[in-house]
């Protein structure tokens, strides 16, 4: 499904090492171990916006934060359900955990169901056939034990992981738009319709002029259209087009590194070539099939994540075009 191929690409790809960048006097940014976090420290306490993927990396997290400060983390914002940015949360105890409504309708339909199923039979199965595959190599004296061992360590800490995962459920959840206040210092959350999912929340930092994305940015990166949880490719090109007349100088992606405007380009012609490419063969009434097939971006073969997400982004213009009529934005 679409969602564990989000939770096993950012399992897999993203460095597990957290790196701390000081964006200012007050905010700060934690790359690595799943999607991109933000910090901002007032005299109040902490807002923070995601949480990573598992427990184990939210501790990490906050460990970062602490080397900050000690104040009270008071704001937990998911910027949309997937597991890479919520999976942290129960570290988080105390905090009043924030996200769009649509967020906590598919943590509770798609992520904890898909999580259930992660634990109980994909995961299980994969280590057993690791496992075999082990004792094969073992018995055949192969060169490619350690690799084999490796793997089989890294899906048992997974399971271990998910096994004291508990998946947080927001407290309070935004429509459209709220300002928090908190030490003096505003922070305005805001959705503007369907994108990545259909619950992804912008942070703006205005007294900062930093504008956290979450995961309507990847810079330099192949991203993820979760079409299973209400994405629009056709909206999220007006998203990142109302971004960039805003009043911003510094972007934080979901992942990949911070920039400028300029990743706001370079995310919306992406998707803007997808479009156009996907719409080529749509329109000669090709089959998902043949559209897969024929489909081909050469200036982004380069990316990291083209191999293993460039179809599957097909797929969901595709299917987003075939719904065009049926779904409202």
């Amino acid at each position: 499904s679409l969602f564990f191929i989000s939770f096993i690409i950012f399992n897999n790809s993203f460095s597990q090492e957290l790196n701390l960048k000081k964006l200012s006097e007050n905010l700060y940014a934690v790359f690595g171990g799943g999607g991109n976090c933000t910090f901002f420290v007032t005299e109040e306490g902490v807002l923070l916006v995601d949480s990573k993927t598992s427990p184990s990396l939210g501790k990490e997290l906050l460990k970062k934060i602490r080397e900050v400060t000690d104040k009270e983390i008071k704001y937990l914002v998911y910027t949309h359900y997937h597991g890479d940015h919520i999976q942290g949360a129960q570290v988080f105890e105390g905090a009043k955990v924030v996200s769009h409504i649509n967020t906590k309708k598919n943590i509770t339909q798609i992520a904890i169901p898909r999580m259930e199923e992660m634990k109980l039979k994909i995961l299980p199965e994969q280590i057993k056939s690791a496992k075999e595959k082990l004792e094969k190599l073992k018995a055949e004296n192969s060169p490619e034990i350690k690799k084999a061992e490796d793997e089989l360590s890294s899906l048992e800490r997974r399971l271990k992981d998910i096994e004291s995962l508990k998946i947080i459920l927001p407290d309070i959840t935004i429509d459209t738009k709220e300002v928090i206040r908190l030490g003096g210092k505003e922070i305005v959350l805001f959705y503007s319709g369907r994108g990545h999912t259909d619950g992804d929340l912008i942070i703006y930092f205005p007294s900062e002029k930093v504008i956290h994305m979450g995961d309507l940015v990847f810079n330099n990166i192949i991203p993820y259209i979760d079409y299973q949880g209400g994405s629009s490719t056709e909206n999220w090109i007006k998203i990142l087009e109302d971004v960039e007349k805003e009043d911003v100088r510094t972007v934080i992606p979901g992942h990949g590194e911070i920039g400028d405007k300029e990743i706001l380009k370079a995310q919306r012609e992406y998707l803007v070539d997808l479009r156009e490419e996907v719409k080529k063969y749509f329109d000669k009434e090709l089959t998902l099939e043949e559209v897969i097939k024929r489909a081909d971006l050469p200036k982004y073969k380069d990316l990291e994540g083209y191999k293993q997400r460039f179809s599957r982004n097909v797929e969901a213009v595709f299917r987003e075009f075939m719904g065009k009529n049926s779904q409202k934005i």
